[in-house]
């Protein structure tokens, strides 16, 4: 099972080591797909949309600027519009990262 996971960093709430963390959590049910980690193609808006139309359940981490990003909301309308089963993981500034 391929697994878009949708997210923005622009609130620091994420950072690539959590964003590490959520990739081995999901790989425990399928092929996630994280940009910053996955994402070397010279055409890289391109491969986000190529990954997400070939994915097959969309995670959205939502942080509280989550609908602040112009790409989190295209990717969240097209995972709609294609009728995947979608993921909601709630995030904040408060939220817990010990592991």
């Amino acid at each position: 099972m391929r697994i878009f996971v949708s997210y923005t960093l622009r609130d620091k709430v994420l950072s690539i080591e959590i964003l590490r963390y959520i990739e081995v959590f999901f790989s425990n049910l399928g092929i996630p797909y994280i940009d910053v980690l996955h994402n070397n193609s010279p055409a890289p808006q391109e491969h986000v949309i190529s990954t997400l139309n070939q994915s097959e359940v969309f995670c959205a981490l939502i942080t509280p600027k989550y609908f602040e990003s112009n790409w989190t909301r295209l990717e969240l309308n097209i995972a709609t519009r294609r009728g995947m089963p979608i993921a909601l993981i709630l995030l904040s500034e408060k939220t817990n990262h010990s592991y």
